[in-house]
């Protein structure tokens, strides 16, 4: 694996208006044919390739992909065939005979239209959706048997599971299952999906979580369009465009020319802790259409422009800012039933609060409502973009400047500011800047505080829609996270008692509220992670769950099992036992190809008072430590204090940076490598 490269800075960049020539498919076939397979595909030693995991379940022998976009007759179409071909290596790859495809051309409205038009056979079947799109599945597995020969079993319609449409088609996927596969079988699938000219940007990844061989990438378009080309990821720099002169004459009616990217062993990308998207770092492209000729209209359509014209085109958009602008009696009347405050920031809280309160989000990130705002008044239910929009209105309404702010989460990807097109981001928010103060506003989470930015929208840049000021704005933490933890110990009856007070602040605050409902007692399940059967718990008390501008508070008592160890005159207490599986060491790896993305800097204090027992003394005081990194980002502090039969112990853990890059992993793991050993520790009484 190459060393990381920063995915928004080091962004090979293509434009490509392309003028070609017709060339016939034959000068330059696909990497593979569907079905035509020797015994030597069967045949793989995973040591033959040092940079593939020994464990990986299968592996993928090649990807192949195409992407024609063009005219077919008078229609604007995009075809898209993705083709796959692995060996199952052990029992674990089993699982990959279940394919989800999440497919684009066919609208989620239409899924029972899809069933109930379903046709083929052999392995190949058709699936329509009415005037939306229609798209292919073929799919077969193969084995080899004792004498050489190739046995195939393929796709049938049943292995669709069509008797519930609910269960397979959902969130724009389709699901189907490869039959009889057994560790040694190739399977290969081939989906082609043919749909309307789209606008937006095209991705193909050359990375997955299995290890691949060959994986291959074709496109073709009008020689009138052109397109940016970013290709992203730890192997960026070995993705090269190869010419070629395949073109697909049957579908696309004006010249083409077909260009390609080929990635060779490529190693399959394992999941680690704290990154917020492994898009950002999988190794892949991402086409935008540029600019394409309208015939119907005699005229070029520019998609990629610059920010400002982004900005005017959002803001007079009829389905978007232009609503803003509007009066409505609706929204007046909506102001008049509200508290009359006198404050902008009094104002944003009342107008968030309504908001926040009014709608239940329908769990949809979106950029653009799919319903007017009028249309909103009477609903409870709506996607972010419903929400964030129907915000920015009241808002306006109330006289303050509030602009609609388009954003990507960080689960969602990095916006490469050098390219202004809509389709890097996945919602919309409501953008504020008072007195020299960002307020990024999303009211689609119940448990998020008006003076809190999203949380996840941390160290990302949102676009907020501005003619006069267009520009992205950095995402900021404006509030510190922290984590307090007292924990008052007595020992009754040879047995540690406990006592425990929790106070958060922040993102620490957002997260629990969000992690559990008030006055359940889920919230030890959920925060500390333990098996309560190892813990007796009682007199749970929880403080300001509904009250956001506060700390969030919480208290209990317990009284660990086997937190005393007795050895002859000894006494061995672990005062940490209730912690010990939160405070692990997340980063085990020996090594990490990847940034550690946390999702906000924080502070966490464990302090352990302890009441030592009469006739008792503490056989040995451990020394104070701190454990810092070398660019003093981060730190770990440990303090021990002893006084009148009363131990003190201080755990501090905190860290300054949201992002480490990979040659700060090993300092980072050693770090959380000695708080995990701090909290294991164990303390000795002896008697007098």
């Amino acid at each position: 694996m190459k060393n990381y490269i920063n995915p928004e800075a080091a962004i090979l960049i293509v434009m490509l208006l392309l003028s070609a020539t017709y060339a016939t498919a034959k000068k330059d076939p696909p990497p593979m044919k569907f079905g035509e397979l020797t015994a030597s595909d069967f045949v793989f030693d995973i040591n033959d390739h040092p940079e593939f995991d020994k464990n990986a379940e299968a592996v993928i022998l090649c990807d192949y992909g195409q992407e024609f976009s063009g005219v077919y007759g008078s229609f604007f179409q995009t075809r898209t065939v993705m083709h796959r071909r692995m060996l199952i290596l052990n029992k674990k790859g089993l699982s990959q005979a279940n394919v989800e495809y999440g497919f684009h051309s066919v609208k989620k409205s239409n899924s029972s239209d899809m069933l109930e038009n379903m046709s083929g056979k052999y392995g190949s079947f058709w699936v329509t959706g009415k005037g939306s799109g229609v798209f292919r599945i073929k799919a077969s597995s193969y084995f080899l048997e004792e004498d050489g020969s190739i046995t195939k079993l393929d796709l049938q319609k049943e292995d669709i599971h069509l008797l519930d449409a609910s269960e397979l088609i959902k969130n724009n996927k389709i699901v189907f299952s490869i039959p009889a596969v057994k560790v040694g079988s190739i399977i290969e699938y081939t989906i082609t999906e043919v749909g309307e000219f789209s606008l937006l940007a095209i991705k193909w990844y050359f990375q997955h979580k299995l290890p691949c061989l060959h994986s291959e990438f074709r496109f073709a378009y009008n020689e009138t369009d052109s397109y940016a080309i970013i290709t992203t990821g730890l192997m960026e720099m070995d993705m090269k465009p190869v010419e070629s002169s395949i073109t697909s004459q049957q579908f696309i009616k004006y010249k083409t020319k077909t260009n390609k990217f080929i990635l060779e062993d490529i190693p399959g990308m394992k999941w680690q802790p704290f990154i917020s998207s492994m898009d950002n770092y999988r190794a892949g492209l991402m086409l935008q259409l540029n600019r394409y000729y309208d015939k119907r209209r005699g005229k070029y359509k520019t998609i990629i422009s610059t920010w400002e014209e982004l900005a005017e085109k959002y803001t007079k958009d009829p389905a978007y800012g232009k609503q803003l602008f509007r009066s409505s009696a609706q929204f007046e009347e909506i102001k008049n039933r509200l508290p009359d405050v006198n404050t902008t920031d009094e104002k944003i809280e009342i107008c968030f609060n309504y908001v926040k309160n009014k709608f239940n989000w329908n769990g949809f990130y979106k950029r653009i409502p799919e319903r007017k705002l009028n249309q909103l008044i009477n609903e409870t239910e709506a996607s972010s973009a419903e929400i964030n929009l129907f915000l920015t209105r009241l808002l306006r309404e109330f006289g303050i400047n509030a602009k609609a702010a388009f954003a990507s989460t960080r689960g969602h990807g990095l916006v490469n500011p050098n390219y202004p097109f809509i389709g890097q981001f996945n919602t919309t928010v409501c953008y504020i800047q008072y007195q020299g103060v960002d307020y990024v506003l999303d009211a689609s989470n119940k448990n998020q505080y008006y003076r809190n930015n999203p949380i996840n929208l941390i160290g990302t840049k949102i676009f907020p829609v501005d003619m006069v000021n267009p520009r992205l704005v950095k995402v900021s933490e404006k509030r510190p996270s922290s984590q307090t933890i007292v924990v008052n110990s007595e020992i009754i009856d040879g047995q540690l008692v406990n006592n425990v007070n929790l106070k958060l602040n922040g993102y620490f605050a957002l997260m629990a509220r969000n992690g559990f409902t008030a006055n359940d007692n889920s919230f030890i399940d959920y925060y500390f992670e333990v098996d309560n059967t190892d813990f007796e718990i009682s007199d749970l008390k929880l403080f300001n769950y509904s009250d956001l501008n506060k700390s969030f508070l919480a208290s209990f008592n317990c009284k660990p099992v086997n937190a005393i160890i007795k050895l002859d005159s000894l006494l061995l207490i672990e005062p940490s036992s209730l912690f010990q599986e939160i405070n692990k060491n997340p980063f085990i790896s020996g090594s990490r190809s990847f940034p550690v993305e946390f999702n906000y800097s924080f502070k966490q204090t464990f302090r352990y008072n302890i009441i030592i027992p009469e006739g008792y003394e503490i056989a040995g005081i451990p020394e104070n430590r701190r454990y810092i990194m070398s660019d003093n980002t981060a730190a770990v502090d440990a303090i021990y204090q002893y006084s009148n039969g009363n131990l003190q112990i201080i755990f501090v853990l905190q860290s300054a940076n949201l992002i480490y890059q990979p040659d700060k992993y090993p300092e980072l793991k050693n770090l959380f490598k000695n708080w995990e050993d701090l909290n294991n520790i164990s303390i000795a009484i002896k008697k007098i």
